[in-house]
C-alpha cells in the first residue's frame, strides 16, 4: 500500500514510458515513510509483474542485512559477499529480456569494503539494470555511493492524506486516528500498528506516560519510568527498549510542538500540559531526548540518562 508520493510515481511512469531511466536511484526519508513500497511498485512496473509475485521473478533482487548465525541478531552492516551476490545477479542475462531490478535496503550500512564492491556496479552498470538504494539518512551514505545515485527525498504525508488513505483501505476511522498519531505520520508504521492492535495499545500507553511526566514532582517522574528499564539481566534488550521508548517520546513532543505552533490542528495533548512551556523549551526537550538516544549507545548507565532527560519536563 502506498499513501502519498504520487508525483514520484508519476515521474517514474513517464521515465519508463520514455526509456529515460537512470541506473541508480536513492530514496531517502524517515523509517516507515514508504521508500520500500515505492521501490517495489516501480520494480513491478519495470518487470511487468504483479507486485505480490515480485519475489518470484528471476529478474528481481532484494538485499537487506542478514542475521548473525550465532546470535540471531542483525549484522551491523552489509558484507562484501552480499554485494557480490547482488552484482552477480545483475550481471546475468535477463530472464524476460527486459530489465534487471535490485533493491538494497538500509544502504547507509554499507561499510568501506561492501561499498567498494557496490561501486564497481555503479561505475559500470549492466545494460537495462536499475538499482534502488533505500536509506533513512542519505548523509550517512558513503560519499562515493551517494554521488553516483539520483537522489529523491520522500516526505511524510499530511495527517489528512494519511488518514484518508488508511480509511479508504478499509481500516476503521477511530483506529486510524489513533494509529496516525502513534506512528508520527509514517504510513508504514501506521499500517503495522493497525495490523497489531496489541502493539498499538502499548504504543498509546507509552504516549500517555510521556504526557503524564510533565509538571510532576521529581519522585513521581522517577516512579513513572521505573518499569522502562526491563529485565536487569538483559542489559542489551533494556537499551533497545529505551531506544524504542525515546522514539515514541520524541514523536510525542514533536506533536506537542506542532500543536503549540497551531500546525495540524486537532492534536490530542491537553492544553494545560503545554501552557507553561514555550516552543523553544519544547525544542530543547526534543534535542535532549535525541542526545539521550546517542548516549545510550555508549557505556553510560541507562537509568542515569533517562532520569537526566526527564528532569526538565
Amino acid at each position: 500500500m502506498i499513501i502519498g508520493h504520487s508525483h514520484l510515481i508519476t515521474f517514474f511512469e513517464k521515465a519508463i514510458q520514455n526509456g529515460s531511466l537512470s541506473h541508480t536511484y536513492c530514496f531517502a526519508g524517515p523509517e516507515g515513510v514508504g521508500k520500500r513500497a515505492v521501490a517495489r511498485h516501480i520494480a513491478a512496473l519495470l518487470l511487468k509483474v504483479d507486485e505480490a509475485k515480485l519475489e518470484q521473478h528471476p529478474d528481481f533482487y532484494y538485499a537487506a542485512r542478514t542475521a548473525n548465525e550465532k546470535t540471531g541478531k542483525l549484522n551491523k552492516d552489509f558484507s562484501v559477499d552480499q554485494v557480490r551476490a547482488l552484482r552477480s545477479h545483475l550481471g546475468e542475462t535477463s530472464w524476460s529480456g527486459g530489465y534487471q531490478v535490485a533493491i538494497l535496503d538500509d544502504a547507509e550500512l554499507l561499510n568501506e569494503s561492501s561499498g567498494n564492491a557496490l561501486l564497481k556496479v555503479l561505475e559500470e552498470p549492466p545494460e537495462k539494470s536499475v538499482i534502488f538504494l533505500l536509506t533513512d539518512n542519505d548523509q550517512k551514505l558513503l560519499p562515493t555511493i551517494r554521488s553516483r545515485a539520483q537522489l529523491f527525498y520522500l516526505n511524510l504525508p499530511s495527517a489528512s492524506e494519511l488518514t484518508a488513505g488508511l480509511i479508504a483501505a478499509g481500516y476503521q476511522k477511530l483506529a486510524v486516528q489513533e494509529a496516525v498519531m502513534a506512528a508520527g505520520f509514517r504510513p508504514g508504521r501506521a499500517i503495522a500498528l493497525l495490523r497489531d492492535r496489541e502493539t498499538l495499545a502499548a504504543h498509546l500507553a507509552e504516549v500517555e506516560r510521556c504526557r503524564s511526566l510533565v509538571g510532576e514532582p521529581l519522585y513521581t517522574k522517577f516512579k513513572l519510568v521505573d518499569n522502562a528499564f526491563g529485565d536487569k539481566e538483559d542489559a542489551e534488550r533494556g537499551r533497545e527498549r529505551l531506544q524504542e521508548i525515546l522514539d515514541i517520546w520524541i514523536n510525542c513532543w514533536r506533536e506537542a510542538l506542532l500543536q503549540k505552533n497551531q500546525i495540524n490542528a486537532g492534536r490530542a495533548w491537553p492544553e494545560g500540559k503545554l501552557a507553561a512551556l514555550t516552543g523553544n523549551e519544547m525544542a530543547r526537550i526534543i534535542d535532549s531526548f535525541m542526545e539521550t538516544k546517542v548516549l545510550l549507545k555508549r557505556n553510560i548507565h541507562p537509568r542515569l540518562l533517562i532520569e537526566r532527560a526527564i528532569i526538565p519536563l
